[in-house]
């Protein structure tokens, strides 16, 4: 578990701070984030949110959690590096719009005993 505590005397939120610094990568913590180039993609519960920009393409240096709030704990925290799926382009064109649902998955028929 990773956590990360407000010090009060430093006036903002609680920050915790990975040493290292990551171009293309996958962050999961009970979320999902994933960044490749210029492309964005988060997934929260039902919610999805993507898109691209030139920003996205610099190296993120010492990449910081912050909250809100006196502290903050991400249960099973993974980072590992990323690759854009070759079919990147079919698979965003079924995303809804950024910021809406996702569609619900089809209910699946149990199957009969007997």
């Amino acid at each position: 578990m990773l956590r990360g505590s407000e010090l009060e005397a430093d006036d903002h939120g609680a920050v915790t701070r990975l040493p290292n610094q990551l171009q293309d990568f996958v962050i999961e913590v009970e979320v999902r984030l994933e960044m490749v180039g210029d492309k964005m993609l988060g997934k929260v519960d039902d919610l999805v949110a993507w898109g691209s920009s030139d920003l996205f393409k610099s190296p993120k240096m010492s990449p910081d959690f912050t909250v809100g709030g006196a502290s903050a704990e991400f249960r099973n925290l993974t980072i590992r590096e990323a690759t854009l799926n070759p079919d990147w382009e079919k698979a965003q064109a079924k995303l809804p719009a950024p910021g809406s649902k996702l569609a619900a998955p089809a209910p699946t028929k149990a199957k009969k005993k007997g």
